[in-house]
C-alpha cells in the first residue's frame, strides 16, 4: 500500500536550507565563500522555490545556452578493448563507424552530394546539367 502521509512535507525540501545555512556559518572562510548568501526569488505564489523548480530552471537555461550555439560533434572512435597503443581492432572501427552513422556520410557525399568537391571537379562532373 502506497503511503501518502506527509508527503509534501518530505518534499519540500527545506532541509536544504539549513545545510546552506551551517555551511554559510562555517569557520574556513573559502568554504562561506561558496555558500554567499543570494536573495531568495520568490516564485508567482510567494514561496521559496523548490528544488524541482529550480532544476526546471536551470535545464531552461542549458536549453536557452545551447540553442544560441552552433552545435558540433566529435565522433570518438575506440580502436581497440585492451587500451594498448597502435593496436587496431578493424572489425570494432568498422561497428562503431557504421554505429555512428559515419559510413553513410561518406557513401552519400561519394554518390555526387557536390559540397565537398573542388570547382574545377564539380564542373567536370556536373556540367551536363547546365547545358
Amino acid at each position: 500500500e502506497y503511503d501518502t502521509t506527509y508527503f509534501l512535507e518530505k518534499n519540500r525540501n527545506m532541509s536544504l536550507t539549513e545545510y546552506i545555512s551551517i555551511l554559510q556559518n562555517c569557520k574556513k572562510n573559502w568554504m562561506r565563500e561558496l555558500f554567499v548568501p543570494k536573495s531568495k526569488p520568490k516564485s508567482d505564489t510567494g514561496s521559496v522555490p523548490t528544488i524541482a523548480t529550480q532544476f526546471k530552471d536551470s535545464l531552461q537555461l542549458l536549453m536557452d545556452t545551447i540553442h544560441q550555439t552552433e552545435a558540433n560533434y566529435i565522433r570518438c572512435i575506440k580502436p581497440n578493448n585492451n587500451k594498448k597503443p597502435l593496436e587496431f581492432g578493424q572489425r570494432q572501427v568498422l561497428d562503431q563507424l557504421r554505429c555512428n552513422g559515419v559510413l553513410e556520410a561518406i557513401r552519400i557525399a561519394r554518390d555526387g552530394f557536390p559540397t565537398r568537391y573542388l570547382y574545377p571537379t564539380f564542373w567536370v562532373r556536373f556540367k551536363m546539367l547546365y547545358d
